[in-house]
């Protein structure tokens, strides 16, 4: 289950994924109940809450969800829907992701791709990553040149 709320940072600002849903119960608002299964349904993708089928594309599709919490300030996916409307749009393909207006666009771009319909279409992890730095060093250049532009303005 990939998503903010198991996300945990220690001390050397490692990452770890963590699993404390499970003290929440069945009936927080972050799961949904379908064929006598608690899911996360909001995270999951179509082929993961239709035919039960969990693979690693499956987690770079919950991962996209999670950088979307991230860049939502841990909104609740889909909203404004309920638990049914949601279910309902994944089972017609009408589910659509929005991406933030902080996000930068090559990040976004990423994440639609990671959102795709056909698990074939998702990046591998290592494509994420290697785009992720990309994004990052550039955003790291912007803001070097910006900064230097401003001493010289000054």
């Amino acid at each position: 289950d990939i998503a903010a709320r198991n996300c945990v940072i220690t001390s050397k600002l490692q990452l770890k994924l963590s699993y404390p849903a499970l003290t929440r119960g069945p009936d927080s608002h972050e799961y949904y109940k379908l064929h006598e299964q608690v899911i996360p349904l909001r995270w999951l993708p179509p082929e993961a809450v239709l035919e039960g089928d969990y693979s690693t594309k499956s987690d770079v599709y919950m991962f996209a969800v999670t950088v979307w919490e991230i860049y939502t300030k841990a909104e609740l996916p889909f909203a404004k829907l309920n638990d049914n409307s949601v279910l309902e749009r994944v089972k017609t393909g009408a589910l659509e992701w929005t991406i933030p207006e902080s996000m930068p666009q090559p990040l976004g771009e990423l994440l639609k791709r990671c959102w795709s319909k056909s698990p074939a279409d998702r990046p591998q992890f290592t494509e994420i990553y290697d785009e992720i730095t990309t994004i990052l060093q550039d955003i790291t250049s912007e803001n070097t040149s910006q900064k230097s532009q401003e001493k010289v303005d000054e």
